[in-house]
This record gives structure tokens, sequence and C-alpha cells, in this order.
């Protein structure tokens, strides 16, 4: 599906525009969907208390507890809301792109659009801010910038790292495995 490149050279850009591959099958899928979640999450809860103003020192330790959850209500949007949409999205628009960079960027719009939409809502009601839209919908540009940035450059390379140079070659050392067995 794509793989034009091959991962043992493959550079930085190479991961950025996915030209090394990308996930296939579920089993990658899913672990490429884990990695992007979890990385998301994890830089995007500290820059949701910067975007409103209230960066404690101890925002990590604080958060830790509901990172769980956030996981969780994150997987669940993902499944839920994410995947048909981008799903959708993905047939009709980004198939027609050319070009690796093209499909890149538009892939990461369609996701960041879906998700850090509704998590940033998830983050303010969970947050307890009384002005629910007063506090969600003029932040949002920001969030959008952040969280296209994280995922362009940084979480989706990473994910796509880690799918492709430890989750594909481990699954078929087990399948080979299975097979000499």
């Amino acid at each position: 599906m794509g793989n034009t490149a091959p991962v043992a050279r493959a550079t930085y850009g190479d991961y950025v525009t996915k030209r090394v591959g990308r996930a296939e099958g579920r089993y990658e899928t899913w672990v490429f969907k884990v990695c992007m979640l979890t990385g998301m999450l994890l830089l995007m809860v500290p820059w949701g208390h910067v975007v409103h103003g209230a960066l404690p020192a101890d925002a990590f330790a604080r958060a830790a507890p509901a990172y769980g959850v956030g996981w969780v209500a994150a997987m669940a949007v993902r499944l839920v809301v994410g995947d048909p949409i981008v799903a959708l999205v993905a047939s009709r628009l980004v198939s027609r792109l050319s070009g690796d960079r093209s499909r890149s960027v538009a892939m990461a719009l369609t996701n960041i659009l879906v998700m850090a939409t509704v998590m940033s809502l998830y983050g303010v009601v969970v947050g307890g801010v009384d002005d629910v839209l007063g506090a969600w919908v003029p932040t949002l540009p920001a969030i959008w910038a952040f969280a296209f940035c994280l995922n362009l450059f940084l979480v989706g390379p990473v994910a796509t790292w880690v799918t492709l140079r430890a989750a594909r070659p481990a699954r078929a050392a087990l399948a080979r495995a299975r097979a000499e067995a």
C-alpha cells in the first residue's frame, strides 16, 4: 500500500509523508491508532491547560489520574465518531489527491478537525468550566494548529515508525514461529 521507500533507509521526511508505507491490516492499524491516540493525548492535555490560561507546575501530576479515562474517551470518540467521518472524507477527497505530501496533510487535517474538536470539548466539560462554549470555541484555532503540527510532524511519524519498525516485524516473527511449530 504505497510502500515505495525501504524502511531501513527511510528519513524523517519519509515518515512524515508516509512514503515508507502505512499500517496494513487490523493489527497494524490498531497499533498505529493506539500510538497516535496515546501520543496526542499525552501532549494535547498540557496544551489544553496552556490555551485555557492555566498550566500549573504540577499539571502532569494532577492530570495523570485522568489520562486513563481520557484515553478511553478518546478511543471511543475515535472508533464511533472519528473513524466513520475520516473514512468518508478519505474515500471522497483524499483518494483524489496526488502526492504523498498532499494525502498526508489532508488526512492529518481531517483527523484533527474531528478529534481535536470533540476532545477539546470533552476537556472543557470535564474541566468543570461554567461557560463551556465561551471557554471552548475561542480556543479551537489554537488547538487545531497545535494538534495539526503534533499529528503531522511528531506523533504521526513516531506512530508510523513504531508500526512499521516494531509491530510489523514482531508480527512477521510470530507468524514464522507459528509456522515452524
